[in-house]
């Protein structure tokens, strides 16, 4: 099952936590909270995710890296820059737009957000 991860975002209501890393990558009791999720979703199941990346999406793929760590196969889809080299901000349905003109997309999938927990089985 593959999930995808919105984590692009630029994390201001998390206010001077959001400027230091991107939200995916706050720290929750020890821990990025990216990790953690990934953790729960290799619990759950999944085998594949992709995460949606914009906002220092290079830090994310330097924390996460291909999902070895949690048993899990991890690829990226990058918002990319605009034509002024300026980060572009797909939001939601642009991020998935984009994932999924890239081939990105498997048949079935489910979709959470980078800063979410939700304990769903």
């Amino acid at each position: 099952m593959q999930c995808v991860i919105l984590s692009g975002g630029l994390g201001t209501r998390l206010g001077q936590l959001g400027g230091r890393h991107p939200k995916h990558l706050v720290t929750v009791l020890g821990r990025p909270f990216a990790h953690r999720q990934l953790a729960w979703l290799g619990d759950q199941g999944v085998d594949s995710v992709l995460e949606c990346v914009g906002h220092r999406g290079d830090e994310i793929r330097a924390s996460i890296g291909d999902g070895a760590a949690w048993g899990l196969s991890v690829v990226y889809s990058d918002d990319g820059l605009d034509a002024q080299g300026e980060p572009r901000r797909l939001g939601t349905g642009g991020a998935l737009l984009m994932a999924h003109r890239r081939g990105q997309l498997s048949e079935r999938l489910i979709v959470i957000y980078g800063d979410s927990w939700l304990r769903l089985d």
